[in-house]
C-alpha cells in the first residue's frame, strides 16, 4: 500500500512540474511584479574635468644597479639507470596437455614464467 502511495505522490509531483513549465511557457512574466515608473535618467553636462600639464623631464633614461647571475660551482651529475642485463629474464615451462582423449594426452601447453621482481617473487 505504501508503494502505491509513494508512486502516486511522485506522479503528482511530476505532473505539477510539467504543468508549471507549461504555465511559465504561456506566461513568462507570471511570478514577477512591476517596479513602477522609473525616475528620468539624468545625464551630466560634458565639462572638462582636468587639464593636461606637460612636465619637464631631464632625460628619458635611468640607471639600474649591476646584477650578477651565477650558478653553483658543484652541480651533482644526474644518475643514469641502466638495465642489469639485456637478455630476456623469463623462461618457458610445460604445464600440461593441450587436449586429452580416451587413450592419451595430445600436445603440451607451455606458459612463460614472468621475471622475478625486486622483492624476489614471480
Amino acid at each position: 500500500m505504501i508503494k502505491h502511495l509513494v508512486t502516486v505522490a511522485l506522479f503528482a509531483i511530476g505532473g505539477a512540474g510539467v504543468g508549471l513549465v507549461g504555465f511559465l511557457g504561456a506566461n513568462p512574466m507570471a511570478f514577477t511584479h512591476s517596479i513602477g515608473k522609473l525616475p528620468p535618467l539624468v545625464v551630466p553636462a560634458l565639462v572638462p574635468t582636468a587639464t593636461t600639464v606637460r612636465a619637464e623631464v631631464e632625460s628619458p633614461t635611468f640607471e639600474v644597479a649591476e646584477v650578477r647571475i651565477t650558478r653553483p660551482r658543484h652541480v651533482a651529475p644526474k644518475e643514469r639507470v641502466l638495465p642489469a642485463r639485456l637478455e630476456p629474464c623469463s623462461e618457458w615451462g610445460d604445464v600440461g596437455a593441450v587436449a586429452a582423449d580416451r587413450v592419451a594426452a595430445i600436445g603440451a601447453r607451455r606458459i612463460r614464467h614472468l621475471c622475478k621482481g625486486i622483492d624476489g617473487q614471480r
